[in-house]
């Protein structure tokens, strides 16, 4: 998980680096709004690196233990229920547990088969669960997971659900400006979700936002001259 500060020094890097090329300052509010883009467009490209599309209902099927990119984005939810919703910031699911045991996931055109068979119907020791979509109200879709240990469920079950988010919104307020003094307030700067190793790509595409291209290196070189100076 990152720290405030790094928020921060992202903030004076994208400034410094905004003046040196004079396209003039960058007001907080104007950073909130991009910072919170550029992680989204980084996440996004990481996930579709790393997600199998064939399989995104059945958990990753690729690298992501090789890599830190998403694992700060990676959720928990436990509970004892016949179903559960997740939340409206679920992107993918990586797998559901139940009694330390992974839960098999049947499709809704393959439930039928597998509820009515005499060999493979869901147990108490091999549960399963189905994805369908849910809804509080037209304008809040949700997802929802049934979990059955019978063939007369959906059934209670203790479950524990491991899914991937996206990424934190910022609040407006990372920063609290002295429009005088141009001083922070540290204490009230939010954290990002991405790891360290993407905070230069993040950076870069601030720039980009404004119309500034610079190599890793030279945008590397930027960044420690600025770490320096705090």
């Amino acid at each position: 998980m990152s720290t405030t500060a790094d928020v921060n020094h992202i903030f004076k890097t994208v400034n410094a680096i905004s003046n040196k090329e004079q396209k003039g300052y960058l007001k907080p509010s104007e950073f909130n709004t991009m910072l919170q883009q550029a992680e989204l467009e980084i996440f996004e490209e990481n996930y579709h690196k790393t997600a199998n599309p064939n399989k995104l209902q059945r958990g990753f099927e690729s690298d992501l233990d090789r890599t830190d990119s998403l694992i700060p984005y990676l959720r928990k939810v436990t509970g004892t229920a016949s179903g559960a919703s997740l939340e409206s910031n679920y992107v993918h699911l990586v797998g559901v547990y139940s009694s330390g045991k992974e839960v098999k996931f049947v499709r809704h055109s393959e439930f039928g088969k597998v509820i009515n068979s005499t060999i493979i119907a869901p147990t108490t020791d091999s549960p399963i669960y189905t994805i369908s979509p849910s809804a509080a109200s037209s304008s809040t879709p949700a997802t929802k997971l049934n979990f059955y240990t019978s063939t007369s469920g959906p059934n209670d079950m203790i479950y524990a659900i491991v899914y991937l988010a996206r990424p934190t919104v910022p609040a407006n307020g990372h920063y609290v400006v002295n429009s005088l003094t141009g001083l922070v307030d540290l204490a009230l700067c939010t954290a990002l979700d991405a790891p360290k190793s993407e905070h230069t790509k993040i950076t870069n595409k601030v720039l980009q936002y404004l119309g500034i291209h610079l190599k890793d290196g030279d945008l590397v070189s930027y960044a420690s001259s600025e770490l320096t100076k705090e």
